[in-house]
């Protein structure tokens, strides 16, 4: 037998026996926000991320449009610190761990990444400052699923 045939049988199986094997993350239909994590990264700055889930409360992906606003509730008013608008596709998703020790799970996952107080309107302020971020995704079928989470700034 020929010595490139050999590399070439091995390489032919492998991707045969490979068929059908993925690695992509799921795409059924979204039916509500699962969760919304908030956290203060650093002094100066927050990150936020979303999870979607389908009917069976299972994580999924899904294209769409994404209304952040993240808010300051001064008990006498409520201030809009940052809104902005994002459109998100499917492989914007990323399968990851999060939380660590006993709170360590994975999680499919949407994060607009560390959003700095530099691109508030207005920094938060008062003593032990506290607000609401707010996550209204909107399917590409026009239905709007919301989800929230309360942040000490």
């Amino acid at each position: 037998m020929k010595k490139w045939l050999i590399p070439l049988i091995v390489i032919l199986l492998y991707s045969v026996s490979n068929v059908g094997c993925s690695n992509s993350l799921p795409t059924a239909t979204p039916v509500y926000i699962k969760d919304v994590v908030a956290y203060q990264e650093g002094s100066d700055g927050i990150v936020v991320y979303f999870v979607l889930a389908d009917r069976n409360g299972e994580e999924t992906t899904a294209s769409g449009t994404v209304h952040l606003k993240i808010t300051q509730d001064t008990r006498s008013y409520i201030y809009t610190l940052y809104e902005k608008t994002f459109s998100v596709d499917k492989s914007d998703f990323h399968n990851t761990t999060v939380g660590s020790g006993a709170f360590e799970r994975k999680r499919i996952l949407c994060s607009f990444g560390r959003i700095p107080y530099s691109s508030f309107n207005t920094y938060p302020s008062g003593d032990f400052p506290s607000g609401d971020v707010i996550v209204e995704f909107t399917t590409e079928n026009g239905q709007v699923l919301t989800g929230s989470d309360t942040i000490l700034y």
